[in-house]
């Protein structure tokens, strides 16, 4: 990925610390972009987070110092950008802040027919 570019949620599964940093900053969870690198959090393992028992789940949260409300942020995210890989939408960046209406997707917004804001 580009140093200091938005990753592309299309390429999340190859996303780096760095990248899943720069996501984290985005969707408003910056403050967990240290412990998230110092865990060696990539795109790859938050691929892997959907197949994470309660209990590995709970291991997560306590060594993320996450609080539940982000946690669901992250899950919500995690599972829009995937909701979006599946269906081929076409990428677009919106300009200015991200939209926060709802669950979040800072990377972009779409139109119901796939146009970027």
């Amino acid at each position: 990925m580009s140093k200091g570019q938005p990753p592309e949620p299309l390429d999340f599964f190859i996303w780096t610390v760095e990248d899943v940093g720069l996501w984290l900053e985005q969707i408003n969870l910056g403050s967990y972009c240290q412990i998230f690198k110092e865990n060696g959090v990539s795109g790859e393992y938050l691929e892997g987070m959907s197949m994470f028992t309660t209990e590995q789940i709970l291991r997560f949260i306590r060594r993320c110092h996450m609080k539940w409300g982000d946690f669901i942020t992250l899950c919500k995210e995690l599972r829009r950008i995937k909701e979006h890989v599946s269906s081929g939408m076409p990428q677009g960046r919106a300009e200015g802040p991200p939209a926060m209406v709802g669950t979040l997707m800072p990377l972009h917004r779409l139109h119901e027919d796939g146009e970027a804001q």
